[in-house]
């Protein structure tokens, strides 16, 4: 027997309680086709399963280590339990199963550690419109799931980037989409901040820490700014990739150089 973490970058939660906390939340699921179709990729696809529990969330952004998909997407939820709960225009039914499947495709776009490399499908597809065909191809076998419900949830996973220079195919135009989004994109920033964190010493504040080893998290600084966008340095591709998810599009984030830059003060909410 070997423990993995001695040889590949892992997890530090438990793996089993993460999963339970996740297939908990399908229990809750009110919808019987949503709760169907939760189950033929979290409950019965047991190959999935394995998978998904093992998988990492991006080959080098965040949660970049084995069991970070599951991580994330655990992440995700809750924050979208917690808007479903704050917000009663939510369908809480249509957002926590869009939460669960948001990154599903992944488990394609990305291959297995030890090498966690992209795909010959990730990279010509991507994990977005490979989720969104495993699950057009799951809700062909569940009988007369309504049709407008799968455009719905179809359309909250297409547009869970937010933009189309990110990625998305669509701009979010449902507010579950648009509550995704922000989940999705808040965990992604916080745990690569975690990540940069981790193992450093100091007492400074926290917004000169963030600088210090993050220009693009200067507000005040425009050099700060432009050494963000000079090169792919570190900074680029953790950072924009964070945002957008995948390195495949660093170079289209790039390309809004001169928007970001005139935007001061406000880096956070458009980087």
């Amino acid at each position: 027997e070997y423990n993995p973490a001695d040889y590949m970058p892992t997890t530090e939660k438990s793996v089993d309680g993460m999963y339970e906390q996740l297939t908990e939340f399908i229990r809750h699921i009110s919808n019987p086709y949503l709760k169907s179709l939760l189950e033929y990729f979290f409950v019965n696809d047991q190959e999935f399963i394995k998978k998904f529990r093992s998988h990492s969330a991006a080959k080098t952004v965040h949660h970049g280590f084995s069991g970070g998909l599951l991580e994330h997407t655990l992440s995700v939820l809750r924050m979208c339990e917690y808007f479903a709960g704050s917000y009663g225009i939510l369908n809480k039914d249509l957002l926590l199963t869009a939460a669960m499947c948001h990154d599903i495709g992944k488990t394609r776009e990305l291959s297995s550690f030890p090498d966690n490399d992209y795909t010959d499908e990730g990279q010509l597809i991507g994990h977005i419109v490979i989720g969104v065909e495993m699950l057009d191809e799951a809700i062909r076998t569940i009988p007369d799931f309504p049709v407008r419900l799968a455009n719905e949830l179809k359309h909250c996973i297409i547009a869970h980037h937010g933009e189309l220079e990110y990625g998305s195919p669509k701009k979010p135009a449902l507010a579950e989409a648009v509550a995704l989004n922000l989940a999705d994109n808040a965990d992604a920033k916080m745990q690569t901040l975690t990540e940069i964190f981790k193992g450093k010493t100091g007492t400074d504040w926290l917004g000169k820490r963030i600088t210090t080893y993050h220009p693009a998290y200067s507000h005040n600084h425009v050099e700060k700014e432009a050494q963000l966008f000079a090169g792919r340095s570190e900074v680029l591709s953790r950072l924009a990739a964070t945002s957008i998810h995948t390195e495949n599009h660093i170079t289209n984030a790039t390309n809004k150089e001169s928007k970001l830059c005139n935007i001061h003060g406000t880096i956070l909410l458009y980087f």
